[in-house]
C-alpha cells in the first residue's frame, strides 16, 4: 500500500512524532480489508487528529482525488467533536 501512502507524501500538518505514524502501514492494511475500523490507544497518540487525515490522504490517492470520501470520527461529547473538527480543519488549512 506504499504506492498510495508514504512518509514522503505526508501532508504538512501531520505530526510525525506521534505514535500512530509507527503503524500507518498496518492501519492501511486493516482499512483495505474491512468496512469499519475501530481504533483505541493512549491519549496523545494521534488517533483522533492524525488517523482521519491519514485515511483522507490515502483514499484521495486511491480514488484519483475524489472528494466523495466520508470518514466518521466519534467523540463522547459534542463539544469535543467540534473541537477536534476545528483542530483538524486548522491543521489542513480548510474551512468547516
Amino acid at each position: 500500500n506504499k504506492q498510495y501512502y508514504s512518509v514522503d507524501s505526508y501532508h504538512k500538518s501531520f505530526n510525525m512524532s506521534l505514535p500512530v505514524h509507527e503503524v500507518v502501514d498496518e492501519i492501511i492494511r486493516i482499512i483495505d480489508s474491512n468496512q469499519i475500523f475501530v481504533c483505541t490507544g493512549e491519549t496523545g497518540s494521534g488517533k483522533t487528529t492524525q488517523i482521519p487525515q491519514i485515511l483522507l490522504e490515502y483514499f484521495q490517492r486511491k480514488s484519483s482525488g475524489s472528494s466523495n470520501i466520508l470518514i466518521g470520527v466519534t467523540q463522547p461529547r459534542r463539544v469535543a467533536a467540534m473541537s477536534v473538527s476545528r483542530r483538524v480543519a486548522n491543521e489542513r488549512n480548510v474551512r468547516l
